[in-house]
């Protein structure tokens, strides 16, 4: 009988285990999703700027001679961006 209560006893625990584990497992896949999206707005926020700022002061400097260092800056402000998009965050890792 005692055998008999503690298999009972071991379903209703791995039952309930499946239960609760169902709602964190899907909080936990949306906060990576949510993640996901801030790391690939921010990264193409980021590349969009760089790009912006290089061919913009290339264009605007190239009378001085000036345009290459304009078109390093443009790449030193969208090199975070590259690298955020390459790089996936903690929580899409988990």
């Amino acid at each position: 009988m005692l055998r008999r209560w503690s298999v009972v006893a071991g379903i209703l625990l791995l039952s309930s285990a499946l239960v609760c584990a169902g709602p964190a497992q899907e909080i936990l896949e949306d906060m990576a999703e949510s993640a996901r999206g801030e790391r690939m707005a921010s990264g193409a926020v980021s590349i969009g700027l760089g790009a912006l700022v290089g061919m913009g002061g290339a264009i605007l400097l190239a009378d001085q001679g000036l345009g290459s260092y304009a078109l390093v800056a443009g790449g030193l402000i969208a090199l975070p961006g590259i690298l955020a998009l390459v790089i996936p965050s903690q929580a899409e890792q988990a």
